[in-house]
């Protein structure tokens, strides 16, 4: 099984998912948020975290809604 993720690590890999269905470098990432290429793998690996600003940045780059970008919950409660 692949256990619980941690938020960052659930929002690497729902970014990853989009950079590679996009054919998106990390380099094209790092120059979206405004960090170095090993910063952008790292928060794309879920190492790292992500700021608010970074979401909107990465959303807009994409054309999607920040809450595109965010770990969905899997029940129903709030």
């Amino acid at each position: 099984g692949t256990g619980c993720l941690s938020a960052g690590q659930a929002r690497g890999l729902t970014v990853a998912q989009y950079l590679q269905a996009a054919s998106i470098t990390r380099t094209k990432v790092s120059d979206v948020l405004g960090c170095s290429r090993v910063n952008a793998s790292k928060k794309v690996a879920g190492k790292v975290g992500w700021s608010i600003e970074e979401i909107y940045n990465l959303a807009e780059f994409f054309g999607l809604d920040t809450t595109d970008l965010l770990p969905q919950k899997d029940d129903t409660g709030s």
